[in-house]
């Protein structure tokens, strides 16, 4: 009898932990033992082997947890200490070169890094070009995440090597900022957990329909506009299918031609469509390169929709029993 596929993900933690931290420290122990703790929730729900890794950086980088099993770990909050500047570099390299020496045998090992600062490299010794080369050269089944504070955060992670798609924006001066930054982390970890059930071990796309991705810039660069002609767009009043839908509607059903709006966590079949409405205009972009700016590869997915205040996503379904969202659009092309 051949074994169950034993799938273990290795969750790494790099936290910022410069002077500037230190108004947010009690918050991002909080939040960081909080998201540990979902995550010994799902290893049990899915039946999956979740180890964590927890370093912290200022002038110097600390291993505070190494790959240990998520159902027997410590709170951080007498480990986590502000102390300096930022060693972005450093910390990145140190925990991904230390990860890189466990095993990964009898199993399908996963790994996926967080890395969260409220600032930019002040400290490092190691060169930008190091980290980038050795980001470059990770195997399919590692994923590296960079949480920054702004625009120029992301150009400097783009410029270390992390993904575009693997980078988010978040506001340590905003009041929930800590909170925003780890529900972003959950969500993430979250899909990255449900596809380890498809057969994915990696991505670099990991916050692929949020406004980091899916944004004015990348949009009307990438995609194509839809002729207003061409579409309508029908509110959902109540719960239904798309039969009962129609059943009661003017406009005929026409299998392929409708488009649902995205808001819930779902399998999204490789052969399905999807567009996005631009929210200001109401405007609707589309065509060949819109998976791929969504993050959605050639293969069945599950995914849920990131947290996006400027666009939405409309995803085609082929079926009459489609469960449509009672509030919510349907479009459908003409």
């Amino acid at each position: 009898m051949i074994p169950t596929l034993n799938r273990i993900t290795h969750v790494n933690y790099v936290l910022d932990a410069s002077y500037s931290m230190e108004g947010h420290a009690a918050n991002l122990v909080k939040v960081v033992d909080g998201h540990i703790q979902h995550l010994a929730d799902r290893s049990r729900s899915l039946d999956q082997d979740i180890h964590i890794s927890v370093y912290d950086f200022a002038d110097d980088v600390r291993c505070l947890i190494y790959d240990r099993d998520v159902l027997r770990l410590p709170s951080i909050a007498k480990l986590y200490r502000p102390r300096g500047n930022t060693a972005l570099i450093d910390a990145t390299l140190q925990s991904l070169e230390e990860l890189a020496r466990t095993a990964q045998i009898h199993g399908e090992h996963a790994f996926l890094t967080y890395v969260v600062t409220d600032g930019q490299e002040n400290r490092s010794r190691r060169r930008p070009t190091e980290l980038r080369t050795t980001l470059s050269g990770l195997a399919k089944n590692w994923t590296v995440a960079c949480l920054v504070p702004d625009a120029t955060g992301k150009d400097d992670a783009m410029a270390y090597g992390f993904a575009p798609d693997n980078i988010a924006i978040w506001n340590p001066s905003g009041r929930r900022g800590v909170e925003e930054a780890g529900a972003v982390m959950a969500e993430a970890t979250d899909n990255f957990l449900d596809n380890r059930a498809n057969g994915v071990v990696g991505t670099r796309t990991l916050f692929s329909t949020g406004i980091d991705a899916v944004n004015a810039a990348t949009v009307r660069s990438t995609l194509d506009l839809l002729d207003p002609n061409t579409y309508q767009v029908l509110p959902v009043p109540r719960d239904t299918d798309i039969k009962a839908f129609f059943a009661g509607h003017p406009v005929a059903f026409r299998q392929g031609a409708n488009y649902y709006q995205f808001t819930k966590r779902e399998t999204i079949q490789a052969s399905k469509k999807v567009v996005v409405r631009e929210k200001a205009t109401g405007r609707f972009y589309g065509g060949q390169r819109a998976r791929d700016l969504l993050g959605l590869q050639l293969s069945d997915i599950r995914d849920k929709p990131g947290y996006n205040p400027e666009y939405d996503v409309f995803v085609q379904s082929t079926s009459p029993n489609r469960k449509l969202i009672g509030g919510t659009d349907l479009l459908v092309l003409r």
